[in-house]
């Protein structure tokens, strides 16, 4: 990615010296005061390090991301750095990234996501970069798992498996995934080999059983019941009726062996889906 809005202005010897430097360490993003001893080397005093930081952002060598966070622009002036790729520089360690997002770098989505929902366990501000929001979601630190890092970097940023991805979107549609959107992955992912039972051993440790009731209806219309077995145990001892959809009018009929209340015409659903 590369992006050459608003050129910046000149840069003083010494801001160039500190632009040459950062670039020699492969460093794209300045964080405010945890890199300021790079800063301070060069000038040899904390004010005018604070000073020459403050000047090379009003020039636009720096561009500021939010509060003491700046993206440190190339030696042609480019701005390459993307969200994705700022994500693990401005999240706490503990962190992933799920959901419609997610999907799409697993190559399940062919949606362009313009927000990006991140899990943490502290509460974190949201921020915009470049025309993309990243919105974060607080949960317990034990509900953030099935994670990687993917961009190396001084800290990385961690994305959601592709089984994790999926359940996030089938139990939260408020995080931008619409429920075709949902299925539709689902359905080209249970196509990889042995998806299905890493996806049914998610979502035991996810734990909700509308969730599983759900995904597991809808692999048994994809895949049939052989398929679909992995999830029977997942279903719950409950006997309340889950929605296959949330947020709708809860009539339709009743699949029995789900417990699932299908509340969508299916036989769109499944066309869209394809």
């Amino acid at each position: 990615m590369a992006n050459m809005v608003d050129s910046p202005g000149p840069v003083s010897q010494i801001g160039g010296r500190l632009l040459a430097h950062l670039d020699r360490r492969g460093q794209r993003v300045l964080r405010v005061p945890e890199d300021l001893p790079v800063v301070v080397e060069l000038v040899d005093d904390r004010v005018k390090a604070l000073a020459l930081i403050s000047r090379l952002a009003r020039t636009g060598w720096l561009r500021r991301v939010r509060r003491g966070t700046y993206v440190v622009r190339s030696r042609s002036a480019s701005v390459d750095v993307s969200a994705i790729e700022l994500i693990g520089e401005l999240s706490p360690t503990d962190h992933m990234v799920t959901a419609g997002r997610a999907l799409a770098i697993h190559g399940l989505s062919d949606q362009s996501f313009r927000r990006t929902i991140v899990l943490t366990s502290t509460a974190v501000r949201n921020w915009e970069w470049l025309g993309e929001s990243v919105q974060y979601a607080v949960v317990p630190a034990a509900d953030i798992w099935g994670g990687r890092p993917i961009v190396r970097s001084r800290r990385p940023t961690v994305i959601a498996s592709p089984e994790r991805a999926i359940l996030d979107s089938f139990a939260h549609p408020g995080w931008g995934v619409s429920h075709s959107q949902a299925v539709r992955a689902l359905r080209a992912a249970a196509i990889r080999p042995r998806f299905v039972e890493r996806l049914a051993r998610a979502a035991a440790k996810y734990g909700s059983d509308a969730t599983a009731r759900r995904i597991g209806f809808l692999t048994e219309r994809f895949g049939g019941p052989t398929m679909a077995a992995p999830f029977l145990a997942l279903r719950g001892s409950g006997h309340s009726i889950t929605p296959l959809r949330l947020g709708t009018p809860r009539s339709g009929p009743i699949d029995s062996k789900w417990l699932v209340r299908v509340n969508v015409d299916m036989d769109l659903l499944l066309e869209i889906a394809r």
